[in-house]
């Protein structure tokens, strides 16, 4: 199927951006390279922070232990964990860093999967973030509003936000995604 090669063809957007006291840099795919299966490089070669998103097929075993193997395809119902790994190879270090990991229509984020907790949502495509659970203001019937819980099927994007990211220090984010049924339900 060709899902993850749809990734890899600029509709899975990974947006990082990095600041320093010297300089403002953002960096976004608009082209992911696969380079070993499924595994994307995500930010142009100029970048000072080197960014790679791998996908995994999440199954599970007889015992009920989670199984990983790289998702070369996916087929609905199947569940995907995205691992972003960020890296500052430049001397000196970045200040105010976020990772934005977009949640590609026909694709559902599975809620809590998100590493470390500490996670932002979007459900307007990444303009606006928020920290999870989201929350909305709704009429109630007899007057007034009430903040409800927005449903994770509608998080388009996540952020982490890194912070400060010494010279040569890595950083790992992750979260799972399930595809969705071929008429668009959620499985």
């Amino acid at each position: 199927m060709a899902y993850v090669r749809w990734l890899g063809r600029a509709v899975f957007v990974l947006a990082m951006t990095c600041a320093s006291s010297e300089m403002v840099s953002t960096a976004a795919a608009q082209s992911g390279s696969a380079t070993g299966g499924a595994e994307f490089s995500v930010v142009p070669p100029e970048s000072p922070v080197k960014v790679t998103l791998t996908a995994w097929l999440v199954t599970t075993d007889a015992k009920g232990e989670d199984v990983y193997a790289p998702a070369e395809t996916a087929r609905p119902g199947d569940l995907i964990e995205y691992r972003v790994e960020s890296v500052n190879e430049s001397g000196k270090p970045l200040k105010g860093q976020v990772l934005n990991l977009p949640i590609p229509p026909g694709t559902t984020y599975v809620g809590g999967s998100a590493s470390p907790a500490a996670v932002q949502a979007s459900i307007d495509g990444g303009k606006t973030f928020a920290p999870v659970p989201l929350m909305r203001e709704v009429a109630k019937p007899g007057g007034g509003t009430e903040k409800i819980q927005v449903p994770v099927t509608e998080y388009r994007a996540l952020r982490w936000v890194v912070g400060i990211q010494a010279p040569g220090q890595r950083a790992h984010v992750k979260a799972r995604i399930k595809v969705d049924g071929a008429s668009g339900e959620t499985p």
